[in-house]
C-alpha cells in the first residue's frame, strides 16, 4: 500500500502503467481485433469474487482510460 496525501491505494495502483479501470479499479486489460481492423478493451477485473468487470471501451478513446502512473506525477511535482 501506497500513501497519497489523506488515501492510501494498492501498490498495483501506485504503480500502474496507465490503466485504471472507472468501473472496478482494476490495471489488467486485454485487447481483441475486430473484422474491421479497430480494437476492443476489455477489462480483466472483478467487481466482486464471482462476476467480471468486463468494462469495455475502443482504442479511439484510450486517451480517455488512460493515465500516466501516480508515482511518476509524484516524481515530477513533488507529494500531495
Amino acid at each position: 500500500m501506497q500513501k497519497l496525501g489523506s488515501i492510501t491505494v494498492s501498490d498495483q495502483a501506485y504503480h500502474a502503467g496507465c490503466f485504471v479501470c472507472p468501473n472496478c479499479g482494476d490495471t489488467k486489460y486485454g485487447s481483441r481485433l475486430l473484422e474491421d481492423g479497430a480494437l476492443i478493451r476489455t477489462c480483466h477485473g472483478s467487481l466482486n469474487d464471482e462476476e467480471v468487470c468486463g468494462f469495455q471501451w475502443p482504442e479511439t478513446e484510450d486517451d480517455r482510460h488512460f493515465h500516466l502512473p501516480i508515482s511518476f506525477v509524484l516524481r515530477l511535482v513533488g507529494s500531495v
